[in-house]
This record gives C-alpha cells, structure tokens and sequence, in this order.
C-alpha cells in the first residue's frame, strides 16, 4: 500500500470554527460538562429526566455514562430499538461486553442507516476486522478513511476521531503517517470540546511511538478535569511502566495475584492473562453487569 498524506491546508480553511455567542447552559450541556468532569450521578441525575422525555442525544450520552461506569445493562437499555442513530453506541457496549457478533450488527446497522456516527460505525467494522485476522481487508478499509478526509469540506468531531483512528492503523506499515493521525486527533479536540475521548487518544497515540513525556502530557490533561477518568488512567500506568518509574502500580486501584499451587512458581504471560480475563468475566457474570 502507497502510503497517502491527508490533505491539510484547504480542509483547514474551508472549515474554520466560528466561536459561538456566550448563552446559558442548557440541562445537556450541564450533563455533558458534568460527564467530563467524572461527576456520573450527576450527570444521570441530569439526563434521566432528558433520557425518558425522548431526547436521541441524551440517550446516547446517558448509555455512555452508564457503560463507563460498569452498568452494561442499563446501558444498553437507554440506547435499545432500532433507530440507527443510536446502533452504533449500542455496538460500542455490545463490544465491551465481548458481543462481537452483536456490535458487528449494530454498526452495519448504524453504517448502512445513514447514521450521524456512520463514519464511526464503518471504523469499528473495519477493527473488527483487523481483530479477526482479516487484515487486508481491514487495511482496505482504514485506507479509505483518507480520501474520506480529503474529499470531505467539513467533518464533525466524531468522523475526525474516526480518521485519526484509521490512519492509526495505517501508520503500522508507514510511520510516516504519525503526524498525520496526530493532527486529526487535535482536530477532533477543538471540535469537541472538553471531550476526553481524543486526548487519551493522542496520548495512546504517543505512547505507541516511544513517546512517554508527551503522552504522560495527554493523560494529565484529562485527569486534571476527572481524576477518575478509567481510560486517562490506564494510560498513565502504562507510560510509568514503560519509562520504569515505578509508579505504575500506584496508579492502578489494585493489584492481582494468581495463588500458585505445587511446584509451579510463575505462569508466562498469556497464561496469566487468560485466567485473570476469565476471573474478572466470572465475577462480572454473577454481579449482573453482563
């Protein structure tokens, strides 16, 4: 595969941000503000009443609430039925949830229904892809997320997260396309902003380029805003783990120890990892949350 650039200078300039007029905040945005911040209960508080009036857009930030805080269940209550706007969040949990067939449904839903997330929706099908060892076929995919860029006059946040996503994936064959997926990230920052979700993303993004200062940078931005926030988190332990800080087991809520029976006083690394997952699946089964 020829490795492609996006094309910068006049998406840049046909798309510029008007600052909108300052205006009272709105019962959504003080949910989404108080979401960002990690005040869940909240930002449920806040949605519940928005959720059950029908409104598609607090449904939809109510599940992601709810999922990011362990209740799959009533997560996937608040985006069920058929309306496609909301199948891609569904095949989101669904995913999480180890439902693989199911969230492939829904995003196919979500993709082929014209859904407002539909460029998200064809990303996660291409990653399921990827996952499942079809990988021509997934790099297929992810390629044309570019000329998507290229030829597109303007994208919302979300189809920017999907981009920088892609070509992610991408820049396992050509490094050269770092900065590439870098700026997208940036870009669907100040689209969205005060959303976490793209500077974990270009934290992770550092972090896979060897990078450690600039992710641990990332991270701290979001964790300043929400101290708990599990994926800014997660992050943080694993650049204090590859830069031997030794602070890494600090970060993390807790540590897990497999007992050792016989003579065995190690397991290798994929072994270990089976029977944690499968402990955790285990314990999550019988608290309901599957």
């Amino acid at each position: 595969m020829t490795a492609r650039s996006l094309a910068v200078a006049a998406f840049l300039a046909s798309t510029a941000l008007l600052t909108p007029a300052a205006q009272a905040q709105t019962p959504l945005q003080a949910a989404r503000d108080a979401y960002f911040n990690g005040s869940y209960d909240q930002a449920l508080t806040l949605l519940r009443p928005l959720a059950r009036s029908g409104d598609p857009v607090a449904r939809i930030l109510q599940a992601r609430v709810l999922a990011e805080t362990g209740r799959y269940p009533a997560a996937l209550e608040s985006v069920d039925g058929d309306d496609p706007a909301r199948a891609r969040t569904r095949g989101e949990i669904l995913l999480e949830v180890g439902r693989w067939d199911d969230a492939e449904a829904a995003f196919r839903a979500a993709a082929d229904g014209g859904a407002p997330d539909a460029s998200t929706a064809r990303l996660r099908l291409a990653e399921l892809d990827f996952m499942r060892g079809r990988r021509d076929q997934a790099m297929a995919a992810f390629d044309g997320f570019i000329d998507f860029y290229n030829r597109s006059r303007t994208l919302s946040g979300q189809d920017l997260l999907a981009v920088a996503r892609a070509v992610t994936y991408l820049g396992r064959t050509s490094s050269g396309l770092f900065q590439d997926a870098l700026r997208a990230y940036d870009e669907a920052a100040e689209r969205l902003p005060g959303d976490p979700r793209p500077i974990v993303a270009a934290g992770d993004l550092f972090l896979s380029a060897y990078q450690a200062p600039d992710a641990y940078d990332e991270y701290r931005r979001v964790l300043e805003r929400n101290p708990g926030h599990p994926d800014a988190l997660w992050g943080r332990a694993r650049a204090q783990d590859f830069d031997g800080s030794g602070e890494a087991l600090a970060t993390c809520d807790a540590e897990v120890a497999i007992p050792m029976q016989g003579m065995a006083e190690s397991l290798n690394v994929s072994v270990a990892a089976a029977v944690i997952l499968f402990e955790a699946q285990r314990q999550r089964l019988a608290a309901g949350l599957y």
